[in-house]
């Protein structure tokens, strides 16, 4: 019996045994490693299905990295890490490549123009201060705006629709004034309110650069007033170029009166409107409609030509020149996170250094603390230099950290009318008053300045435009809410 048993047994085992030799000589002769590899590569990746790659000739794409369609079309760099893609406004979307080189990113705008895109303009071989090189290309029914960051070592593309692009960009010769005494001058002039910022230049050819214009219909009037003081009588004043930092209330206020008003809009020539639109959500969340009014500008206004001005994107990194003065775009909207730490709508100001008669004036808009330390980061301090400084938010943002950078700092013009030394930024303002040469607080009238600029030359002009009879109690009630002490 037990014999019986172990036969049985051994029987069941022997089968068992043939079974599992069976299944591992089946396995061995479907899965062998030469045809696993030639099935592996038959599979399309659905990573890679899902998205254009690669051009006609193979050249790889942004679009290998983000399914976002405007980069389909646009090589990759071949060189560099790619870091994201983000939206800059309702029209346009950024991407970033850090590891670049200076000889990558010329590499890269070559092989752009290789693939079919047409050069536009660039910031020169030295770009600014060496720092922060500049280019534009276009294809078809795209532009994209090339910035490249030296001391970051990072390459951002900005590609949007197609769009016009400033003839400002290139450098052409420059015109002899009619005068051969005509000089440069640069006036900030006097607002209702006391945070508004409006100043223009007049070029040696007669003709006009603005930024901003304050909030009220009033300070409207008063820049076509200034405006035609300084115009040969009969003539319309010819403005080349007007800037807007960013879409605050107290900046674009002459822009909206005179989109409103056509008596205003046909007393002026415009050549070109400059401003970096934000990014739609933060127009929404702060109300900020500006927009509007620039583009409102532009349809009731005309320039030279008979023609109505264009709106120019500006982008930091830009050169743009009129007659004998340069503009240089320090820092613009695309290049400010705003989930910065204050997450402040004032960091969309574009900033830019005006270069004439060899000196310097830094206009910096309402710029906080990210756009600041983002336009110290990317342009070495000896860049800073500067004759003349507009503080930024009308000299609330002011900081010891930039202060510090700056090799000096002559001139400093506060467009307010008061100040709040306790408020700047934890005493910031007196801490500036001590490191510069003249410092001047915006209390009454319109100030000039003819370059070359020397210390101690400003001219008020007097204040014949404008009154604000309820001044007193806003200054009061403002302090109260601060609770400060009035200086």
């Amino acid at each position: 019996m037990c014999l019986k048993r172990c036969m049985i047994i051994l029987l069941l085992l022997s089968m068992l045994c043939a079974l599992c030799a069976c299944g591992k000589q089946e396995s061995a002769e479907t899965e062998t490693p030469a045809e696993t590899a030639e099935n592996t590569q038959a599979v399309e990746l659905p990573s890679e299905d899902s998205r254009v790659t690669a051009l006609p000739d193979g050249t790889r794409t942004l679009g290998f990295y983000t399914d976002n369609e405007l980069f389909e079309t646009i090589p990759a760099p071949e060189a560099g890490l790619f870091g994201f893609v983000r939206e800059c406004n309702s029209t346009c979307y950024s991407a970033s490549y850090t590891g670049i080189t200076k000889e990558d990113y010329d590499a890269y705008v070559q092989l752009l123009v290789s693939k079919g895109f047409d050069f536009f303009a660039d910031s020169g071989e030295q770009g600014i201060n060496g720092d922060v090189f500049y280019s534009a290309v276009q294809q078809d029914e795209l532009t994209v705006h090339l910035v490249f960051q030296r001391l970051q070592d990072r390459l951002t593309l900005i590609a949007g629709k197609k769009e016009k692009l400033s003839p400002r960009m290139k450098k052409s010769d420059v015109s002899t004034p009619a005068d051969p005494a005509a000089i440069n001058s640069m006036l900030m002039l006097d607002t209702a309110q006391c945070g508004g910022m409006s100043l223009f230049f007049r070029l040696k050819n007669g003709h006009f650069l603005i930024w901003d214009g304050a909030e009220l219909a009033s300070d409207a009037q008063n820049l076509i007033d200034h405006l035609y003081e300084m115009t040969p009588e009969g003539e319309k004043p010819v403005i080349d170029g007007w800037f807007l930092t960013h879409t605050h209330d107290d900046h674009f206020g002459s822009m909206r009166a005179i989109g409103d008003r056509k008596d205003l809009s046909d007393k002026i020539i415009i050549n070109g409107i400059y401003f970096n639109e934000p990014d739609s959500t933060w127009i929404k969340y702060e109300n900020a409609g500006g927009s509007d009014s620039v583009k409102m500008l532009a349809l009731v206004t005309e320039d030279e030509n008979g023609n109505h001005p264009e709106i120019y994107r500006t982008v930091m990194g830009q050169r743009l020149y009129f007659d004998d003065v340069t503009v240089e775009i320090v820092a613009s909207t695309d290049f400010v996170p705003y989930d910065n730490s204050r997450g402040d709508f004032n960091d969309t100001s574009t900033m830019a250094m005006v270069l004439l008669d060899g000196q310097k004036v830094l206009i910096t808009g309402d710029a906080e603390e990210a756009a600041q330390y983002m336009m110290t980061e990317s342009i070495g301090h000896e860049y800073f230099d500067i004759d003349v400084y507009q503080t930024p938010h009308h000299g609330l943002a002011v900081l010891f950290g930039f202060v510090d950078q700056c090799p000096a700092i002559h001139t400093v013009l506060q467009d307010q009318r008061f100040l709040l030394d306790s408020y700047s930024d934890r005493g910031a303002v007196p801490y500036l008053m001590e490191h510069c040469d003249e410092y001047y607080n915006m209390k009454n009238g319109t100030l000039r300045l003819d370059f070359p600029y020397k210390t101690g030359s400003i001219q008020v002009l007097g204040n014949d435009f404008l009154t604000y009879p309820e001044w007193d109690q806003y200054k009061n009630d403002f302090i109260k809410d601060l609770n400060l002490e009035a200086n």
